[in-house]
């Protein structure tokens, strides 16, 4: 029997093979088996990430950092790299310098310390908080005069004693909220309203307060985030605290309530529209923190409960982008870097998993931490990555560039490669400032045409048959590889699943794309869209947009299962496919 199934969406994402044979739900036709280096849209297709952009090595490679964003507003915005005793500053996509060098604040952080660190900020002072420290300010006056100093109170709490400080920071109704010492991790000790430093305990509204969650259990405070109540996880349960009713915070005047017992670990959440997402108490699952009305309670729907397997290898940190795609960004511990294109209004959460381009002993550059700013044209993934360069291990600072839209990009512009440099200027055969890749192969799309990949020497590449760009990108190579699900039409009279199928041909709808190949082994894949016979011999073609049909050499074995592989530096984005089976 010769039928053609098309799946018009891939808006599920990477879903768990737990789930690879329920072909009675409808997710099954929105999901794929593998999504690798390719994002989920909300609209539904499936866009070859965008690169990273190389922006700085750090301080010492040999020493774990972190990236932490400071934001005063949209336009003032920096991201921190923090090490080892020391903090650096980024702005616009490059460090800060001063006199030609870095600028940097002295700390009294360990390498060990870093991500227990716990942040919140109010406008040009970010608060700081960890167990064995006093808690902290880093306030800015200027892009280069940053100060870091221990909190001046004006009546510290006598529990907060040398190693047991305050691990948890937020603020709340204009007081700073601060919780979970070692001594009493179940408690929050909340200041003056409007008085930060001022601890001092006493019965007049606006009063500092000490309250403690009381839950049977001490449980622990993992983080605090503000909204219309103070919301907070715990080891063991969310819960919320505020006044009674929709009245304010007082001494006299404090109404807390337990919503789930669903624990909680110490990554700071994050929040989008009216919701907070947690990550669960063993960092392998994702938790939304949203209110029922029907129930009059919060609850914590599970993220992950689809595509349960993305973070196995569990997460390390968290940030989350609007734009242009609502995306849940995971650094895991395997340097992986996985995404969940997230709408809660939509219900939409769909899984991919990204291995950066380079290797750091798994086959990738591994993602150690991450954190996302405002940028000028979209918002700006940062993360510090991993790699082994030149035979050393090489730690560097890069952000995520703009993902390809050929209504606001030229296929010259885009930038698919990783630890990337871009030169624009006058025609040169030869590019140097390689040096951060030194030894290594890379890929190379100058002037929107794909160059031979080479090995970089002495800092810099020359592009092969006496060709000159005026624009280009190098950078470390990497391949997007999605793979369908097996064919499972289910009707009445029975379903396909597991029966003999072969795939003859295939259409491939594509938007702004070239060079995107797919077939039903990686042995053999086809490319969906070649040169046209109208485009000049002399150019890279155009990109194109619309429905190709791709022959395939199928045996009977692979369940019908199609890969789409986009292994170029050239931008692709996949709307649809349609293969047309035999069983």
């Amino acid at each position: 029997m010769a039928f053609d199934i098309i799946q018009a969406n891939f808006i599920k994402g990477e879903l768990s093979p737990l789930v690879h044979a329920r072909v009675d739900l409808e997710l099954y036709r929105s999901g794929l088996s593998l999504c690798e280096n390719w994002l989920v849209l909300p609209q539904g297709g499936i866009k070859a990430r965008p690169g990273t952009m190389f922006v700085a090595e750090v301080k010492v490679s040999s020493k774990a950092v972190r990236v932490a964003k400071f934001i005063y507003s949209t336009e003032t915005n920096y991201m921190l790299e923090f090490g080892e005793n020391y903090i650096r500053v980024f702005k616009e996509q490059s460090q800060v310098l001063n006199a030609g060098t870095p600028v940097e604040i002295t700390t009294t952080y360990t390498e060990a310390e870093l991500f227990e660190l716990q942040f919140t900020q109010d406008e040009n002072t970010l608060y700081i908080a960890h167990k064995d420290h006093v808690p902290a300010t880093l306030t800015r006056s200027s892009h280069t005069s940053w100060t870091l100093a221990d909190m001046s109170f004006t009546a510290k709490p006598a529990e907060w004693v040398a190693a047991n400080y305050p691990q948890r920071v937020t603020f709340y109704e204009d007081r700073l909220v601060l919780a979970a010492t070692p001594n009493e991790p179940n408690t929050a000790w909340f200041s003056k309203t409007g008085d930060h430093a001022n601890f001092t305990i006493g019965v007049a509204a606006d009063d500092a307060m000490k309250i403690v969650a009381r839950t049977g259990q001490v449980n622990a405070i993992q983080w605090m985030v503000e909204d219309k109540l103070l919301q907070f996880g715990t080891t063991a349960a969310t819960r919320t605290l505020g006044g009674v009713g929709d009245t304010a915070l007082e001494p006299d005047n404090i109404a807390q309530r337990r919503h789930t017992t669903d624990g909680s670990s110490s990554i700071q959440p994050i929040q989008t529209g009216a919701v907070t997402v947690f990550a669960g108490d063993k960092n392998r699952r994702l938790r939304e923190f949203i209110y029922s009305f029907e129930n009059d309670r919060f609850l914590a729907p599970d993220l992950t409960m689809l595509s349960e397997h993305i973070l196995k290898p569990q997460l390390k940190e968290m940030a989350y982008a609007q734009d242009p795609f609502p995306i849940i960004w995971c650094a895991l511990n395997n340097g992986e870097l996985a995404g969940c294109t997230y709408d809660s209004d939509f219900k939409i959460a769909g899984w991919h998993r990204h291995r950066l381009g380079g290797d750091a002993g798994q086959g990738w550059g591994e993602v150690e931490s991450i954190d996302v700013i405002p940028g000028t044209d979209h918002d700006e993934l940062w993360m510090v990555v991993k790699r082994t360069i030149n035979g050393g291990t090489k730690r560097y600072i890069e952000y995520l560039t703009q993902p390809f839209d050929d209504e606001l990009l030229t296929k010259e512009d885009a930038v698919q490669v990783d630890s990337a440099l871009v030169y624009a200027g006058a025609a040169a055969d030869t590019v140097s400032g390689l040096d951060h890749v030194e030894g290594e192969t890379i890929s190379i799309l100058a002037n929107g045409a794909i160059d031979p990949v080479q090995a970089v020497v002495g800092g810099s590449v020359s592009l092969q048959g006496g060709r000159t760009t005026t624009k280009a990108a190098f950078g470390l190579g990497y391949t997007a590889t999605a793979r369908t699900l097996r064919l499972g039409v289910s009707d009445a009279e029975g379903t396909i699943l597991g029966q003999k199928v072969r795939v003859g041909r295939v259409i491939v709808d594509v938007l702004a794309s070239l060079l995107t190949k797919a077939g039903t082994a990686l042995d053999s894949l086809e490319v969906v869209v070649l040169r046209d016979g109208a485009d000049p011999m002399d150019s890279s073609p155009p990109l194109f947009t619309g429905s190709r049909e791709v022959v395939i050499d199928d045996d009977w074995e692979t369940g019908g299962q199609v890969y789409l592989v986009q292994d170029v530096p050239l931008p692709a984005t996949i709307r649809a496919i349609t293969p047309a089976a035999n069983t």
